[in-house]
C-alpha cells in the first residue's frame, strides 16, 4: 500500500530548493532527503550512520498481515532481526528489524475485529 507522492515544484514550475522523495503509508508520509546531508556529516568526521534507537526518530512501524511470514521472508534476504516476536498489547504482536541505513523498523501484526 505504499505510494510515492509526486515531487513538489515551486510556483514557477521549477524543482524545490531541497530535492526529496516522499512516500505515503496510508495516513503517514515519509520524506527522504538526498544523501548530501549525510555526506556533510561524513565531511565533519561522522563516517558511519548510527542506529536510530534512542534518537528523535527512534524507529518507524509498519503493519504486516502475518508477522511470522514477514520475518521469514526478511531473514531469507539476510535482514537482521533485532528483537523477535512478542506481545505488546492485547491483539498486537511486534518484532524489530534493522533496515537500510541503520533505521530501526518495528513490524506490527494487529488483530482485526
Amino acid at each position: 500500500g505504499v505510494r510515492p507522492r509526486p515531487r513538489p515544484v515551486t510556483e514557477d514550475g521549477g524543482p524545490p530548493a531541497f530535492a526529496r522523495s516522499s512516500l505515503d503509508f496510508n495516513q503517514v508520509n515519509m520524506i527522504i532527503y538526498p544523501d548530501r546531508f549525510s555526506r556533510a556529516l561524513a565531511d565533519a568526521g561522522e563516517t558511519e550512520l548510527r542506529r536510530t534507537s534512542g534518537y528523535v526518530n527512534d524507529h518507524i512501524g509498519v503493519e504486516v498481515p502475518d508477522l511470522e511470514l514477514a520475518l521469514d521472508i526478511l531473514r531469507q534476504d539476510d535482514v537482521e532481526v533485532l528483537e523477535g516476536i512478542s506481545d505488546v498489547a492485547s491483539g498486537v504482536r511486534h518484532a524489530y528489524i534493522l533496515g537500510p541505513d541503520n533505521m530501526v523498523i518495528e513490524l506490527l501484526e494487529i488483530d482485526q475485529p
